[in-house]
């Protein structure tokens, strides 16, 4: 390990144990090592660790922006761009965030990346809950036709799966979005189902 990688290493440790007593002190750490990292070859997988611990600093600072900002960056990087273990937490984040924040076209994005590599990485049940959290997207987007034609990819993913919890939850975004578009009787029947 050389010494840029030490330091590295040492400024998130010291960040992890002042998170809670001096989170100012803590981001100003993370925000050092990330860049750090930048400029470190061959550092994708600390890169995207350290990107997803300091976007999660920001956010609970209420700096929300900032850790889109930082998320971006990471997801910029090719390999990790390329790579689903090192992608998917950093999506999955910026996704929650664009939806706290009511952008739920920007949060769709990151959840349709997530669908991508959970289909290449064949993880039916993964694949099932994202597509249902895309379904909810469409859903806030008032596109009732696509949210519903979503949970019901999902309601048969958990139904090859014979997952009968998420039939019944898949059943009943179905349901809740016949409601939204004003079906009530369609969504009367799923809902019941749910």
């Amino acid at each position: 390990m050389n010494n840029g990688q030490q330091k590295i290493n040492s400024l998130r440790e010291q960040a992890e144990s002042l998170m809670t007593i001096d989170p100012a002190n803590a981001l100003q750490s993370l925000e050092e090592a990330f860049l750090l990292l930048t400029k470190e070859p061959d550092s994708e997988k600390s890169l995207a660790e350290c990107g997803l611990q300091l976007a999660t600093a920001y956010h609970n600072s209420r700096e929300d922006l900032k850790a889109v900002k930082i998320i971006t960056q990471c997801l910029d990087e090719k390999a990790i761009a390329e790579n689903s273990k090192l992608n998917i937490p950093l999506n999955e984040f910026a996704a929650e965030i664009y939806s706290g924040l009511g952008q739920h076209d920007k949060a769709l994005e990151h959840l349709l990346k997530i669908a991508s590599s959970y289909t290449s990485v064949k993880d039916k049940s993964k694949l099932g809950h994202i597509l249902n959290k895309i379904g909810e997207t469409h859903k806030m987007l008032s596109e009732y036709a696509e949210a519903i034609a979503q949970h019901e990819r999902a309601l048969k993913i958990f139904e090859e799966l014979d997952n009968k919890e998420q039939i019944a939850v898949s059943n009943y975004y179905i349901g809740n979005c016949y409601n939204w578009a004003d079906e009530l009787d369609i969504a009367y029947n799923y809902l019941i189902k749910g």
